[in-house]
């Protein structure tokens, strides 16, 4: 995003990609490979790729902002609805540019929830952004509504299938007598367009400053007791889960988000898919892909 106005740039592997080629395919290493310290410096590099090739289509879009000057908070309506502006990257005997590109639908309204809960309808407008978290194929923020902070998570065309999982799953935990104990996000209301539909779900927020994969210091600076009862808490929510016929889908470190007042270990992110070095994609969404996934935590944990 820049001032207000966000730029969508499509870069496709190509023969005459030359500049980006080699750089996408180092991408999809360490997404694979779950190097964020990596994969940030390579993001990057493809980023200012772009930048260069068209910064004058951009400024022109997106004029400068006066030194001094504040955005001011947006609400999720502002922040869903920010103008969008779609480009693919092309090279020409080593010239880059980018081209213009047809608009595209920003959220999708294909999404089947069974409001068997009874949760409460807000509208994207009562719903103010803190934070985005993830704002790729999908979008995923830290808002506030009423004083109280959630995670919002919205549903894009590229999402549909992943929202409507996590839905399905915390909602199976919700209406389980496991409920009150299990350290998952609880559901909380969903989050409603102009016409009513309904383009993303609420949840509790789990209030933390690292998660598993991101251990300040380093998982080994960890006292072995303390890396045993994470060990232990993953491991019995996971089981409670699966008792009620709910799989966690992507079990790695990254998922798994250590709260900051109680240090407790939470499971997040119940969308499916796996990750390659934690769970087999032959056993994503699985059982046998949750154990996987939970016996190389416990080897990441150095145990």
């Amino acid at each position: 995003m820049c001032n207000t106005k966000i730029f969508i740039v499509t870069v496709n592997v190509k023969p005459e990609n030359m500049k980006t080629n080699k750089l996408i395919a180092k991408y999809d290493q360490e997404l694979l490979a779950d190097d964020d310290e990596s994969l940030d410096f390579t993001q990057f590099q493809i980023l200012n790729i772009l930048d260069e090739a068209g910064w004058e289509i951009f400024a022109t879009i997106a004029p400068t902002v006066e030194k001094g000057s504040q955005q001011p908070s947006q609400d999720l309506y502002a922040s869903l609805n920010s103008e969008k502006f779609y480009f693919e990257y092309h090279e020409d005997n080593g010239h880059a540019s980018i081209r213009s590109k047809p608009s595209q639908p920003r959220f999708a309204k294909d999404l089947k929830l069974n409001n068997f809960l009874h949760l409460p309808h807000y509208s994207v407008k009562e719903v103010v952004v803190l934070e985005k978290i993830f704002a790729g194929l999908g979008y995923i923020a830290k808002v506030s509504l009423n004083g109280q902070e959630m995670c919002c998570k919205c549903v894009k065309p590229d999402t549909i299938k992943a929202v409507q999982r996590e839905y399905e799953c915390l909602q199976k935990v919700a209406m389980s007598k496991v409920a009150p104990g299990v350290r998952t996000p609880k559901l909380l209301g969903f989050v409603t367009d102009d016409s009513g539909d309904v383009v993303g779900i609420l949840e509790t927020f789990i209030p933390h400053k690292q998660n598993l994969s991101k251990i300040e210091g380093g998982i080994n600076g960890i006292p072995e007791a303390q890396r045993r009862e994470w060990a232990r808490q993953i491991k019995d929510t996971m089981e409670t889960l699966h008792n009620i016929d709910v799989i966690w889908g992507d079990a790695k470190a990254q998922n798994v988000l250590i709260h900051s007042e109680t240090n407790a270990c939470y499971l997040v992110d119940f969308e499916g898919s796996w990750t390659n070095g934690w769970v087999d994609e032959n056993l994503k969404e699985t059982r046998q892909g949750d154990e996987q996934g939970l016996k190389r935590i416990i080897q990441y944990l150095g145990l």
